[in-house]
């Protein structure tokens, strides 16, 4: 919610405002599959922020060692997620700002400042793991050094939010994440997994 924030004062246009053109546009279109995918755009860059290397990592090192028996975290974190998420958006429409500009605007300063800190630490260590990320994955797929990576990833990057084509990016993002998500069912197809287990297990602690 804080980068649609920044995106609604370089823009000179309020939060609601950018909605209400998004909308616009979509509706413009027919009903069909180009319509639908207009209204999963915004969703697909909100999913991109939880299947990072971060948590494919941890996910990965938890399965390995407990098996099924921490899927549960993984049910019940999904539910408080959209709880979250759901609030956070809200929030963002109703006010046209992100969480952090309203917490600054109704919370103490001493509050404030230490919500900044711990909000700021969290995003750069989480934009690191990104970073880190690609780097990673350029040097699978083509040798790329690591640090080479990290600067041609965070050069893109800026670029992507510089040009502020939400349009293109979108369409990029959809792409991406298919692809992972079709990787994802190729995996569950090789390991062949327990599902009554794991049923089991996404509910019983």
């Amino acid at each position: 919610m804080c980068g649609m924030g920044y995106y609604s004062r370089t823009m000179k246009i309020t939060l609601p405002s950018m909605i209400d053109r998004h909308t616009e546009r979509i509706r413009s279109k027919s009903r069909s599959l180009k319509q639908i995918l207009g209204y999963l755009g915004p969703g697909f860059f909100v999913t991109v922020g939880f299947i990072d290397p971060g948590n494919w990592a941890t996910n990965v090192a938890a399965g390995s060692y407990y098996g099924y028996r921490l899927l549960w975290v993984v049910g019940l974190g999904t539910l408080i997620l959209i709880l979250w998420q759901h609030m956070s958006a809200h929030l963002g429409v109703v006010t046209g700002k992100c969480l952090a500009e309203s917490i600054r605007d109704n919370v103490k300063r001493v509050p404030s400042a230490i919500y900044g800190i711990t909000a700021m630490a969290a995003i750069s260590a989480t934009a690191l793991a990104e970073l880190l990320g690609a780097a990673i994955g350029l040097y699978i797929l083509f040798r790329v050094p690591i640090v080479v990576g990290m600067a041609v990833s965070a050069v893109i990057s800026g670029l992507a939010i510089w040009f502020r084509r939400h349009a293109t990016l979108e369409k990029v993002i959809v792409a991406l994440v298919s692809a992972v998500g079709v990787c994802y069912l190729v995996e569950l197809y090789l390991v062949k997994p327990d599902w009554a287990a794991a049923a089991y297990h996404m509910v019983v602690p």
